[in-house]
């Protein structure tokens, strides 16, 4: 186990983890959704308000600076810890059902041009996964 989660979640020694600070814009248990899980990842405005108003969430875009930053927008899920390493953006959380959490992460650490964000529950189920290319 590293950093006390099972080696399916993080199977290296944890120096050679990047721990990424969760910046939590909202977070809120009474979505009524169609879906059980989703995970998007932006990089700009646009593409983040048009999701957002699909899921009729309201937050104010412009205090986001997307040239450091990327917006998660986490649906039936809510992030607990997130690690990098290599191509891998390891998020650690708990489905919580008709909930959101819209949060963003520095993307100044990463050193791959392709990534891939999977979100695990502690005990290492893997609940989803995107590919991202930054």
């Amino acid at each position: 186990m590293t950093l006390g989660y099972p080696d399916e979640i993080l199977p290296y020694p944890a120096v050679e983890y990047i721990p990424l600070d969760i910046d939590t814009k909202l977070f809120k248990k009474n979505l009524n959704n169609k879906h059980k899980t989703k995970l998007y990842i932006f990089n700009n405005p646009n593409d983040a308000t048009n999701i957002l108003n699909n899921f009729n969430i309201n937050y104010n875009l412009t205090n986001i600076s997307f040239s450091n930053n990327l917006l998660i927008l986490l649906i039936g899920l809510k992030a607990e810890d997130i690690y990098y390493r290599g191509y891998n953006v390891q998020i650690i959380g708990n489905p919580i059902p008709n909930s959101f959490h819209l949060f963003t992460i520095s993307n100044k650490y990463f050193y791959k041009d392709k990534l891939v964000f999977n979100f695990f529950t502690s005990d290492g189920e893997k609940i989803i996964s995107e590919s991202y290319q930054l």
